[in-house]
């Protein structure tokens, strides 16, 4: 989430366009990163669709799958993050930055089937059964 906040300031920052969605169900740390926790997006009707209007905190559009979605509710997080994705109002993005949560789960795999992904990047810790898991993640990906 460190990773993918500063990367999407830093791409702002640079001029660039940049959407970040947070997609960590269980831990969305984005919001408070950000300092917009108590934010609450609203759906607007854009072009005949209601969608979703993103978050801007420092030039970046932010969602997080947290304002959303009970934690303990997570079979329908795959569901949700689709409309994130699909039914949200990004406009046109130089960047699109998702930070999952780890491991490989069905959120990592909603994102795979969902995106044509044009980049990863996986941040680990040194121990063996973390670089296990960031070994599942680059291959899924």
């Amino acid at each position: 989430s460190t990773v993918a906040a500063n990367l999407a300031v830093s791409l702002a920052k640079l001029g660039y366009k940049v959407g970040l969605l947070d997609a960590d169900i269980f831990g969305p740390s984005v919001p408070k990163m950000f300092q917009v926790e108590d934010a609450r997006p609203v759906a607007e009707n854009i072009g005949g669709r209601d969608l979703i209007v993103p978050i801007e905190k420092y030039g970046i559009k932010l969602l997080s799958i947290g304002f959303f979605v009970d934690p303990d509710r997570g079979g329908m997080a795959s569901n949700a993050l689709k409309q994130l994705i699909g039914d949200a109002d990004w406009g046109e993005l130089d960047y699109f930055l998702i930070d999952l949560p780890p491991g490989t789960s069905d959120i990592h795999l909603t994102v795979v089937q969902t995106l044509a992904l044009t980049g990863a990047i996986v941040v680990s810790t040194p121990q063996a059964v973390a670089l296990a898991d960031a070994r599942k993640g680059i291959n899924m990906f």
